[in-house]
């Protein structure tokens, strides 16, 4: 990421290389929280659908802990005696299936930016058409 942000602020002039920069670093600062947002609530939207289906005979603030994280479900677990158990294993396997569409998301999200990357960027010229250069000839 170093090269393209390099490339970013190199691309303006010396008299704007701090608004440049500037403007570079706030864009990645942003686009960062707005990533890790967005894969938190993928996370979190798959982790409750997947654990919703267990927490029927809960009371209400049971529920809304376990629901809340997996922390939160394993304190109700705890509080469950060996009925717990089932629901500790259930909050485990959300999160998995959470994580597991968090890295989807994210191996997709990177083919779409390969794929932009070859569509977009200026063709280069091959190696084979390129003269090496030999030093003291010439």
């Amino acid at each position: 990421m170093a090269t393209s942000l390099e490339a970013a602020v190199g691309s303006v002039g010396d008299d704007d290389a701090g608004s440049g920069s500037a403007v570079v670093n706030t864009l990645r600062q942003v686009g960062s929280a707005v990533a890790v947002a967005a894969m938190g609530s993928v996370l979190s939207g798959v982790y409750q659908r997947d654990l919703d289906p267990e927490l029927g005979g809960l009371p209400s603030t049971a529920a809304d802990a376990a629901r809340e994280s997996v922390f939160g479900a394993a304190a109700v677990a705890e509080k469950l005696g060996p009925t717990g158990s089932a629901l500790l294993r259930s909050a485990q396997l959300a999160y998995v299936d959470g994580m597991s569409a968090v890295m989807w998301c994210c191996f997709g999200l990177a083919v779409v930016g390969a794929a932009l990357c070859l569509a977009l960027l200026p063709k280069r010229e091959s190696f084979a058409s390129v003269t090496p250069h030999r030093p003291g000839a010439g």
